[in-house]
């Protein structure tokens, strides 16, 4: 992993630590997104998050978030980005 990896992954921990069971969580988008559903993920698996919604800002953070989040897919993910226009 490179520096800036590194980076992007502890930058993404540490915003972690402010989700809470229950929460609705824009997942933004990008590396240090991924980062962040990777470890939200995790935290869910492990019983130590529950019930978390994602709303994913694009479709390449909404994929791997959907193994992970209730209501978080390419759909939210195309209605999120038409409210924007």
């Amino acid at each position: 992993m490179t520096d800036s990896e590194t980076l992007k992954r502890e930058a993404a921990e540490r915003a972690v630590a402010f989700v809470r069971s229950g929460m609705v969580v824009g997942l933004g988008t990008g590396s240090t997104a991924v980062w962040a559903v990777r470890r939200i993920g995790a935290l869910l698996a492990a019983g130590q998050l529950e019930g978390v919604v994602g709303a994913a800002t694009h479709r390449d953070t909404a994929r791997p978030a959907a193994a992970f989040f209730r209501g978080v897919g390419p759909t939210l993910a195309r209605r999120s980005a038409q409210s924007r226009t």
